[in-house]
């Protein structure tokens, strides 16, 4: 076929003005052959925006609330979670934005299409009602809501139990009559009490606070959150940290706690004994006021991951909670020098003493002149011989290096450096891998091509059936080779010592 053939077929792909009928037909067809388990996995993909980037972990918790994640013994919800993404991953329905160090998923987006298909399928299903204009919600059982509404249009016996809200204010007080009511997600309410905690059945709960009173923190204190919560997360609250051990230190059940932005604000925290009595997982994320905690392993009995981020002006990681018992994980990142080092002398300390359980891993940024001060200064107190420690350095470069670094680098093998850019969409952008999505809809477009089907037959024979090893193929192959991160080429490259079509075992090549 001539070139401008082609040159037609990506401007009319690039550039198409409406969804095109035929080609959701053709991306249907990956959902028909879903496996049970994941269809309503990912027809609840649906409810979020068009080109919203999607936080992992709140679908996992949606999933999960919803009742999609097969129980399994000794197997986690969340991780059974995370391999039902893996699995809509391999099929192209969703492609990944963001990945941390260890290649897990942290944030991904649904292409339009895929999305358009998945609401359709929702809609003929009734799965998922998507609301654009008005009208009274009556017998729908999961409810998405793209406009602003009033506390009328949900009728109070009505059987809910998904309510997702993505536009617009709701009062949220006008729901306890909802007693089906289990996940609550997005909304966004000019004001709340407890009584939505009172909803026996609710598992997920989100919502935005529009306006803070004037007495904020009395407000704060006021709620009393259900004893049965096991997993919190606050943000932007800015209670200090004495209101905040008032507020949940006593709730019985609670497990996970997660102080995100400026959350909790105030210098000094100071524990109590006898409040987090069961907390399991507690984050620390970007409460940067934080210069002084007065910990030990009396305030945190039975803590198993600690993770701390973005703490500043922290001056020194509390040594007595490495002597807890249960302690498996520490996780510091872009924490202040003089805490990331008496962080490490924790883990010595703890090795000293026999405990091989604990696992430090740490990420420390600066410019070079920081840089090589805390490699001094770890070197000489020897705290890097660890086989339980990971150490990972980040030099801080400006926005015209990474201009440059685009130009000589793949955008893969500048962030598996570890380099921290200042302005990370200029490589971010790069390495979105829509490959598979357009494949599927230049097949979609083909199609309708006035090309005979005899054509594309003897297309498709010659590619699985090949009778030669194509040179050009093998040119646009290599390319992916050429790209590859270098600590990923020799691994790669090992693999051709296995036969032809032989079925490898994981376990072997690792």
């Amino acid at each position: 076929m001539a070139l401008s053939y082609w040159e037609n077929v990506a401007q009319s792909i690039l550039y198409s003005t409406d969804i095109d009928e035929q080609c959701l037909n053709v991306l249907s067809l990956s959902y028909r052959y879903l496996p049970a388990h994941l269809k309503p996995c990912f027809l609840l993909l649906g409810a979020f925006l068009e080109d919203e980037e999607i936080n992992v972990k709140d679908v996992f918790k949606l999933w999960i609330a919803e009742g999609f994640i097969e129980h399994f013994d000794d197997i986690r919800f969340e991780d059974v979670a995370a391999y039902y993404l893996w699995e809509l991953l391999m099929r192209n329905l969703i492609f990944v934005v963001m990945v941390d160090y260890m290649g897990n998923v942290l944030t991904f987006k649904v292409h339009d299409l895929v999305r358009e298909m998945c609401q359709q399928t929702a809609k003929k299903e009734k799965f998922l009602p998507v609301f654009e204009t008005s009208g009274t919600m009556m017998r729908e059982r999961q409810i998405v809501i793209n406009r602003e509404v009033n506390s009328e249009t949900i009728t109070f016996d009505a059987p809910v139990r998904c309510l997702i809200c993505n536009k617009g204010c709701y009062g949220i007080n006008n729901l306890y009559n909802l007693k089906l009511l289990r996940t609550l997600s997005k909304v966004v309410s000019t004001l709340t009490s407890e009584s939505i905690f009172q909803q026996v059945n609710l598992r997920y709960l989100k919502i935005y606070l529009a306006y803070i009173p004037s007495q904020w923190r009395e407000f704060a204190m006021s709620l009393t959150f259900p004893s049965c919560l096991r997993e919190l997360r606050l943000f932007s609250c800015g209670v200090d940290w004495e209101e905040l051990t008032m507020m949940v230190g006593s709730l019985p059940h609670l497990e996970k706690l997660s102080l995100l932005q400026n959350s909790v604000i105030g210098s000094v925290w100071t524990p109590v004994e006898g409040k987090f009595c069961h907390l399991k997982i507690l984050t620390i994320d970007g409460c940067g006021d934080l210069v002084c905690w007065n910990a030990d392993n009396s305030h945190f009995p039975v803590l198993k991951y600690l993770y701390l981020r973005d703490l500043c002006k922290l001056i020194e990681f509390p040594s007595s909670l490495g002597e807890i018992a249960t302690l498996e994980q520490i996780e510091l990142r872009f924490c202040s020098a003089s805490s990331t080092i008496s962080a490490m002398r924790t883990l010595v300390e703890q090795e000293e003493l026999a405990n091989e359980s604990l696992q430090l891993s740490v990420y420390f940024r600066g410019d070079e002149e920081t840089m090589e001060s805390f490699k001094n200064e770890i070197r000489e107190e020897g705290l890097t011989s660890s086989t339980n420690l990971s150490l990972r350095l980040i030099v801080e470069i400006s926005a015209v290096e990474v201009t440059l670094l685009n130009d000589r680098l793949s955008p893969s093998f500048a962030i598996w450096c570890g380099l921290w850019v200042a302005d990370q969409d200029l490589i971010v952008a790069r390495c979105k891998g829509l490959l598979p999505l357009a494949i599927v809809a230049v097949g979609g477009h083909l199609r309708k091509s006035p090309t005979a089907l005899g054509y594309w037959e003897n297309v498709a024979q010659s590619i699985l059936y090949p009778t030669e090893i194509d040179e050009q193929c093998l040119n646009v192959l290599s390319l992916s080779y050429r790209y590859l991160p270098a600590q990923l080429k020799p691994c790669f490259l090992l693999l051709g010592a296995f036969p032809e079509d032989e079925e490898i075992y994981a376990q072997e090549v690792l």
